[in-house]
């Protein structure tokens, strides 16, 4: 690289110079400001970032932001300098390419499980075989978006389609 070595002291005299720097768009973990060193906190997801000491970093938290990030919003990480293997405003980076869809749908649904005080497994199971699910007393109600996702990420996990996934509760 012939330009501006980020990250490291300039020894020699230097000009002006431009650069291109590899961002991310990403997700906070927990509360991050501006600058903080941050990594992937869920294996395979190459969207949700925590922080960590910076020998583990991925990148920092955009460096520019003049607020906090809270946890849930979404921000920029500019990627640690000298990491991408390739640039064409279209970069590659082996932490990001090859996303694990599957694990990324796991930890949806565990989530979404445990929001919703139901059993993971069972529900893995039950929508393995079906497109719906008894949730005994458990009267789950979701947004559109809720379904979509949760439509998605079955699929991934059962491996095949599923369509229009439905609670039920054993009142009914």
């Amino acid at each position: 690289m012939n330009g501006p070595k980020l990250g490291q002291l300039i020894e020699t005299n230097e000009h002006r110079d431009a650069i291109h720097i590899a961002v991310l768009p990403v997700t906070a973990s927990e509360r991050l400001k501006p600058g903080h060193h941050v990594r992937f906190v869920i294996p395979g997801n190459t969207e949700m970032v925590g922080m960590c000491h910076i020998d583990s970093a991925i990148g920092i938290i955009d460096p520019f932001l003049t607020v906090v990030v809270e946890k849930g919003q979404h921000c920029w990480l500019f990627m640690m300098p000298n990491t991408i293997t390739s640039l064409r405003h279209e970069w590659e980076h082996p932490q990001v390419d090859g996303v694990d869809r599957k694990g990324i749908a796991e930890f949806w649904l565990r989530d979404f499980c445990a929001e919703n005080g139901l059993d993971y497994d069972y529900i893995l199971r039950t929508f393995t075989e079906h497109d719906y699910c008894n949730t005994g007393d458990n009267e789950i109600s979701m947004t559109m978006a809720e379904r979509t996702q949760l439509q998605e990420h079955l699929s991934v996990l059962v491996g095949r389609e599923v369509n229009h996934p439905v609670f039920s509760c054993a009142c009914r």
